[in-house]
């Protein structure tokens, strides 16, 4: 399948600078996995989800892409999830995050992780793993994020291996 996707970056968290080209899913699919020991994560609970609702792009009913460019971003962020820190530099990769709206697991934990990232020219294509089971619904959400070097979008999530191409490419 040879399917072409467009990424909006942002140059050193400059919306000014703006730039668009256009990747095939076969070169990030080519791109080497960046190394773990490169990429930042954290996850925690997200505790007030209508104040990053507007930075959220739906995958689904329950899974939302959040991506983080600017310190501005990260502190609205970080006044919904408390639990994830001071933000990172963005001169050289944003930040991606995967939100989870299923409820409380009830085997306790995070139902979900980052597991992995390939990105070719700016673009990304962001890998999670969800875990299955059963949930007590509560609303709770929940977020994993991680600080991607060279990533200007994110434009193609898998999760356990599905994958979601979000719409306008936030």
């Amino acid at each position: 399948m040879f399917l072409l996707l467009t990424a909006f970056g942002v140059v050193n968290g400059c919306s000014g600078l703006a730039r668009q080209r256009t990747i095939s899913i076969g070169a990030l699919e080519a791109a080497p996995v960046t190394s773990r020991a490169s990429i930042q994560t954290r996850h925690g609970v997200l505790v007030d989800y209508q104040t990053v609702r507007s930075m959220c792009v739906p995958l689904t009913a329950r899974f939302s892409l959040i991506q983080i460019h600017d310190s501005q971003d990260w502190e609205t962020l970080a006044s919904a999830a408390p639990s994830i820190g001071a933000p990172p530099t963005f001169v050289d990769g944003g930040v991606v995050g995967l939100v989870s709206r299923m409820g409380t697991p009830t085997a306790g934990g995070s139902p979900i992780a980052f597991r992995g990232a390939r990105v070719a020219e700016g673009a990304g294509l962001i890998s999670y793993t969800f875990a299955g089971g059963s949930y007590f619904p509560d609303g709770a959400c929940y977020i994993s994020l991680a600080h991607v070097p060279n990533l200007d979008a994110a434009l193609v999530i898998e999760i356990n291996g599905t994958r979601f191409y979000p719409q306008n490419g936030k």
